[in-house]
C-alpha cells in the first residue's frame, strides 16, 4: 500500500546517509530515488492519456472493474460465510471454500486486471508448489496490484503492516477470507509472532497457500531495489523469488502516483 509523504522522506534521508557512508566509486555514481515519480511526457502520450480519460476509463470503471469488485467481495464473503474467525488460532480454507477462492477468484481476479489495461501478461517460469516452496518473495514492490497480478497463479495469503487493517473492503473482508498477517512495524513482539505464524503455515504441508511477502517492506517506483528484511530469510524454509516488471513507463509513473490512471493510459 502506498506510504505517506513524510514515512518516504525518512526513508530516502536514511537511504542517503547509508550511501554517504559506503562512499562514491571513481566514476561518481548518481543516488537514485526509489520512491518519488518522475518521468517526462512527451506530447502525444499527453494527448493519450487525455483523450482516454474522457471515454476509456469510465467505460473500463462501470463495466469491469466495478463489477469485479463487487463479484470478488461476494466471492470472499461466501468463503468465509459461516465460518467462525478465531484471530489467535486462524484456520486455512478447506474444500468448497478452498476451491471457491481459488477457482472463481483467480478468474474475477483477471477480470479485474483486464479493467485495469492489462490485456496481456507473460510469464516466464513457474509458480512452485506450496509443498516445494511454501513462501513467494516479489520485489520490487509498486502498487497493491502486484498482490493482484500474483493472484492469477495462485490466491496467497498475504504479509501487510498493521495500519492497512482499517482499509475499507481490503482490511476487513478480502484479508479475512485471505487470512492475512499483520505486522506492526513499532512492536518487536508483533514482528515475532508474524516470523512464527508465517512459519507455522509454511510448514502445514500444503494445507496454507503460499505466504506472500514482499521484502523490501514497502512500495517504490521500481528504480532501484531497497534492502530485503532479513526476516523472511531466518526461517530456513526454501523460498521462491518473482520480479513484476511493466514495460509500460506510463504504466510504471501512474501506479506509484495513483492506481486508478491506469485505466486512461494502457
Amino acid at each position: 500500500m502506498s506510504r505517506s509523504r513524510t514515512e518516504e522522506a525518512e526513508a530516502y534521508e536514511r537511504l542517503v546517509g547509508a550511501s554517504k557512508s559506503y562512499g562514491s566509486t571513481e566514476t561518481g555514481d548518481r543516488l537514485v530515488d526509489p520512491f518519488t515519480p518522475s518521468m517526462s511526457f512527451t506530447a502525444w502520450e499527453y494527448l493519450k492519456v487525455a483523450v482516454n480519460t474522457l471515454w476509456l476509463f469510465p467505460l473500463r470503471l462501470f463495466l469491469i472493474v466495478l463489477p469485479t469488485v463487487v463479484m470478488g467481495c461476494l466471492v470472499c464473503l461466501f468463503s468465509i460465510l459461516f465460518l467462525r474467525f478465531d484471530e489467535n488460532n486462524p484456520q486455512p480454507l478447506m474444500g468448497w471454500r478452498k476451491c471457491l477462492l481459488q477457482t472463481i477468484g483467480r478468474k474475477v481476479d483477471r477480470l479485474f486486471l483486464l479493467g485495469f489495461g492489462f490485456h496481456w501478461i507473460k510469464t516466464k517460469g513457474r509458480m512452485a508448489d506450496t509443498r516445494e516452496s511454501p513462501i513467494l518473495l516479489v520485489a520490487p514492490h509498486s502498487s497493491m496490484l502486484d498482490m493482484f497480478i500474483i493472484g492469477l497463479y495462485q490466491v496467497p495469503t498475504y504479509v501487510s503492516r498493521l495500519e492497512n487493517r482499517g482499509v475499507p473492503l481490503f482490511g476487513t473482508l478480502i484479508t479475512r477470507a485471505l487470512n492475512t498477517i499483520y505486522v506492526s512495524r513499532e512492536e518487536d513482539d508483533s514482528r515475532q509472532r508474524a516470523m512464527e505464524e508465517i512459519k507455522r503455515r509454511a510448514n502445514s504441508g500444503g494445507q496454507w497457500p503460499k505466504v506472500l511477502i514482499f521484502p523490501e517492506g514497502t512500495t517504490t517506483n521500481t528504480k532501484r531495489l531497497l534492502t530485503f528484511k532479513k526476516g523472511s530469510f531466518t526461517l530456513n524454509l526454501p523460498v521462491q523469488a518473482a520480479v513484476i516488471k511493466f514495460k509500460n513507463r506510463i504504466v510504471r509513473w501512474f501506479l506509484n502516483c495513483t492506481v486508478c490512471s491506469v485505466c486512461v493510459c494502457v
